[in-house]
């Protein structure tokens, strides 16, 4: 699996969250966080309503909680029926960038390291002649 497909943390800015959900209930707030984690471990593949009400329902909300829910979120509804979480996306191509960037610099100090291992090589091959 590459690199960049892991993934293993989004930048959770505390200060953020706390003025994104000011107005959300705390039962909005637990499926919020729910719904960004399973939205980055599906690297942006964003969540439809139905689904939606389905984590929640599995998760122990009553339709009543839900309906609560889905309304405190309408904000990040789209047309197309998804809950969707812009900032996400611009987190993602920020960690595939970083990923990209930090797997091209190991495989070149990898090369350096092999041409230099190399070079040793050849230095104790003549001494040894």
């Amino acid at each position: 699996m590459k690199l960049e497909n892991k993934l293993p943390y989004i930048k959770f800015h505390t200060n953020d969250w706390l003025t994104i959900t000011r107005n959300l209930s705390l039962i909005t707030r637990g499926f919020l966080i729910d719904l960004i984690s399973i939205t980055w471990s599906r690297r942006c593949v964003w969540i439809k309503l139905d689904e939606a009400k389905e984590i929640a329902l599995r998760a122990g909300a009553t339709i009543k909680q839900y309906q609560k829910i889905e309304k405190e979120l309408n904000k990040y509804k789209t047309a197309s029926g998804e809950y969707k979480i812009t900032i996400l996306e611009e987190m993602i191509n920020e960690a595939v960038e970083i990923s990209k960037k930090r797997s091209k610099a190991a495989r070149k100090k990898y090369e350096n390291t092999e041409e230099h291992d190399m070079h040793l090589q050849c230095y104790t091959d003549t001494d040894t002649n």
